[in-house]
């Protein structure tokens, strides 16, 4: 468990019945330092399927997969604006693409889409390889490593700086805001970002007068409707790519990490496989959350607006206030219809079915 931090409670508005109310602390969950999976499941399964919380400016929770799937598609009552809990202070840069909602949203996410199709990453598969065995060969002398900070952070880094043609030197820097950027409070989380945009203002200026063939150059020229992105929203955009691709990528390989560490077997299996091209694919692709059956939670995090204060459901019309909802998608194992193997296609979901949705 996580220090408990004195901060205020937020008062119980008119609105929201007693008997709905649980002293949920996100980000001091008891036993999530153990295991924050079953940590989530342990919430899942004391509570209601949506409840509120006077923690961390007070908001609804939802648990579920049926209705975390129709308040993720139902964009006009559970908007993405001001997604994070507690929310960015006053004067903070919209996060592009990640607050926006359609129609805004795809014209955004199309040049990072296009720019990291399979065709486009089989380019980096040589120096991929070569940053992770020189930091396999790296650690093996020790015969020990604190893996996230060893390894996790040290491959998804040098691909990025290398995507986005960003000198190398710089990545304990970006590692240090990158850090701040997710696990900090709303102030640590601002100031990060404010010092990231500082940042990359000079390259991004420097690639809009000279485009070139790199990420970065890519994403900060794009075509929104038919004008370039401007100058603010191309910082934004950027800053959101650097920070989700390097706390995402680590995070997701410490989980395969932990897991491939309780159980051997698997691990033994995959070793003794490494030829099979066609069983690594299949490994890879189930490696991160898939949507078995079952009808609990779906993977990941996700925050919502609900622009309907009087109950968080789609089947209102937009009040004059709203409130934050969280969605508890990190209890992950399942939604209707959605199937591991066999039969429906699987869905591979990455922070939910809204803005963050991959399918591998």
């Amino acid at each position: 468990m996580t220090q408990e931090l004195e901060r205020p409670l937020a008062p119980r508005p008119d609105h929201v019945p007693a008997e709905l109310v649980r002293q949920f602390d996100l980000y001091n969950m008891p036993g999530a330092s153990e295991d924050v999976h079953e940590a989530f499941a342990a919430v899942q399964a004391a509570s209601p399927d949506i409840f509120w919380t006077p923690y961390n400016g007070g908001h609804w929770v939802a648990t579920r997969a049926e209705d975390i799937m129709a308040m993720q598609a139902d964009f006009e009552n559970f908007s993405n604006r001001g997604f994070v809990i507690p929310p960015m202070p006053e004067g903070a840069h919209r996060q592009v693409p990640l607050e926006l909602d359609p129609p805004e949203h795809a014209p955004f996410r199309r040049p990072l889409t296009a720019a990291l199709l399979p065709a486009q990453l089989a380019k980096l598969d040589a120096g991929v390889c070569a940053v992770a065995v020189e930091s396999v060969e790296r650690l093996v002398p020790l015969g020990e490593c604190e893996f996230i900070r060893d390894f996790a952070k040290v491959m998804p880094i040098h691909i990025f700086l290398h995507l986005v043609e960003i000198p190398l030197d710089d990545k304990a820097y970006l590692l240090e805001l990158a850090e701040d950027s997710v696990r900090g409070d709303a102030e640590t989380r601002f100031n990060a970002h404010k010092a990231m945009h500082a940042y990359l203002l000079k390259w991004i200026r420097a690639r809009r007068e000279k485009p070139g063939e790199d990420l970065l150059s890519k994403l900060i020229n794009a075509d929104i409707r038919g004008e370039r992105i401007s100058e603010d929203d191309a910082i934004s955009y950027c800053t959101s790519v650097l920070f989700g691709g390097l706390d995402t990528v680590a995070s997701m390989l410490g989980f395969i990490a932990r897991y491939l560490a309780q159980n051997p077997e698997h691990r033994h299996l995959i070793v003794s496989r490494l030829d099979d091209e066609p069983f690594l694919k299949a490994v890879i692709e189930t490696a991160g959350p898939v949507l078995p059956e079952g009808d609990t939670a779906l993977a990941g995090l996700s925050y919502r607006i609900c622009l309907n204060a009087k109950k968080p459901s789609g089947d209102c019309t937009p009040d004059a206030h709203s409130d934050a909802i969280w969605t508890l998608q990190g209890a992950a194992f399942g939604g209707r219809g959605a199937r591991a193997g066999g039969g429906a296609t699987p869905r591979y979901l990455a922070n939910g079915p809204g803005v963050e949705m991959m399918k591998v």
